[in-house]
């Protein structure tokens, strides 16, 4: 699973309409001070750290409230917009594992205003390709109605018909994707008839191993040795550059 290209709308000092960033297996980004370089970061690590622990009900704070800390809260709206608006981001993935017509995720984001808190105002998990018109669409939560949503469930897996499930009481101020199997507890149908079961589990998995360096705050000592480690032994930069050109081609397989 790759991410292949991702969509912002609304968000901080990024303008990338109407067809968002397409990314390759590896991305330069290059651009003067304040251009929005660590922005556009910021906004993947985000999609991380929504998703980094699984809620339970002994915490007080979600991880998408600690996510949205993290990304200056209300402030992560462009601050040319009046309040209240919304900030819209998107994620596209390939994921020839459990769908040849790859991941799209969306979540867009309520700001009321610079005091309160932001929450979910839409959320939802779809092919990243158009089957016929319409997307397909594994859930899709708050859109018509805060709290609630609709979840897909076969009829017959083999010939990929389904239909939706309405559910109800899902959070605005946590990700619906960490919270299905308690929202379908009550279903009639089991969490494995729902279409999204595995490439949930497979999405959740993927997103958890990023990683995220900030050289800014790093000397080139802590960079070379720095974890997630890859596996040969020029993927670290040389103090002197030397290695610049084997390095990038080490990271890019």
């Amino acid at each position: 699973m790759l991410l292949n290209k991702i969509s912002l709308r609304n968000y901080k000092n990024i303008f990338m309409e109407p067809h968002g960033l397409l990314l390759k297996n590896l991305n330069v980004f290059i651009g003067a001070n304040g251009s929005g370089k660590s922005n556009l970061i910021n906004s993947l690590e985000f999609l991380k750290n929504c998703i980094s622990h699984d809620n339970d009900e002994y915490r007080t704070t979600s991880s998408f409230e600690k996510a949205i800390n993290g990304l200056c809260g209300a402030k992560a709206l462009c601050k040319s917009l009046s309040r209240p608006e919304r900030l819209f981001l998107s994620y596209e993935f390939n994921d020839v594992e459990t769908s040849r017509y790859g991941l799209k995720f969306d979540i867009n984001l309520y700001v009321k205003d610079n005091t309160s808190k932001v929450t979910i105002s839409e959320e939802m998990l779809s092919y990243a390709q158009h089957v016929q018109e319409e997307p397909f669409i594994y859930y899709r939560f708050h859109n018509r109605r805060p709290g609630d949503g609709v979840v897909s469930v076969w009829n017959d897996e083999v010939e990929k018909k389904s239909h939706f499930e309405h559910v109800e009481n899902v959070p605005i101020s946590s990700l619906g994707l960490l919270v299905l199997p308690d929202l379908l507890e009550d279903s009639k149908n089991v969490p494995q008839k729902t279409p999204v079961y595995k490439v949930r589990r497979n999405f959740i998995q993927h997103i958890r191993q990023w990683y995220f360096y900030n050289a800014n705050a790093m000397n080139l000592q802590r960079i070379r040795t720095s974890e997630s480690k890859i596996g040969s032994d020029d993927i670290f930069l040389a103090a002197t550059g030397s290695n610049l050109a084997i390095v990038i081609e080490n990271l890019i397989q």
